[in-house]
């Protein structure tokens, strides 16, 4: 008897009560409002992340920069041939493909030595692409040319050719009055509508078909890398109002 008692009992057992649909609406509901309130915090953080690594980045590349110069006899690199500086500054930012460096001596070759020279080294920038490409750079403008990398050269006022008959030859370190206000590498433009050269170079405000040419890519600002080697990020409007950071002599 005592054992059917016991299975009386547990035959009567009620079982838990489930969820309601209004009960699971509410917590899907509740669910949906807390996303909403952390997706814009964690869109902030993933862009501050690749602000940052993209901030890294310009300060090797103003680094290399800086350590070519002094290799050269105070030459800085030149930036056209679409943004072949990449390739001079190889050894200092990977020094396990080495190029250019000691090729020439201290002072480039001509314009069509220095584009073939260039060109045939250039497997060796995309083999190290991460440290030339902005972690930030839209997939469009990385796809629309092999140099379009999202950080480009100065190269309007740090030099452009070897032999350029509109001035925008080679320039030494003696020549920039104050390397700490002078910007030499920085993100470029992402509007690919205007044309190729405006995601392969840095332009200065107003000097890219008369435009503003400064993006916004990073929280409405860019990241730059001045002569001395430091990077850093400022907002576009700054930028704007300031294009003499971009020339080698101040005002």
């Amino acid at each position: 008897m005592e054992y059917m008692g016991i299975g009386l009992k547990s035959a009567r057992r009620v079982a838990a009560p489930a969820f309601t649909l209004i009960e699971m609406l509410v917590v899907v509901a509740i669910i949906a409002i807390l996303a909403s309130l952390l997706m814009p915090a964690l869109r902030t953080a993933l862009a501050m992340g690749r602000l940052t690594k993209c901030l890294s980045q310009q300060h090797q590349l103003g680094i290399g920069i800086r350590m070519y110069s002094e290799d050269y006899s105070g030459w800085y690199p030149l930036g056209g041939a679409c943004g072949c500086w990449r390739v001079q500054i190889l050894p200092y930012v990977a020094p396990a493909l080495p190029a250019w460096n000691g090729r020439w001596g201290n002072i480039p070759p001509s314009y069509q030595e220095w584009v073939d020279y260039s060109h045939a080294d250039w497997p060796k920038v995309t083999a190290v692409d991460s440290i030339f490409t902005c972690p930030s750079v839209p997939e469009q403008i990385k796809q629309s040319s092999i140099w379009s990398s999202g950080i480009g050269y100065n190269m309007m006022n740090m030099g452009y050719i070897p032999n350029d008959p509109y001035g925008r030859r080679y320039k030494r370190v003696d020549q920039v009055t104050s390397p700490g206000d002078t910007i030499v590498i920085g993100d470029t433009w992402d509007d690919i509508t205007l044309g190729l050269w405006t995601t392969i170079h840095l332009y200065e405000p107003g000097q890219a078909m008369g435009l503003e040419s400064v993006g916004d890519r990073h929280m409405n600002g860019i990241n730059v890398a001045y002569c001395d080697g430091h990077a850093k990020w400022h907002d576009r409007y700054y930028l704007l109002a300031n294009p003499q950071l971009y020339k080698i002599t101040k005002p």
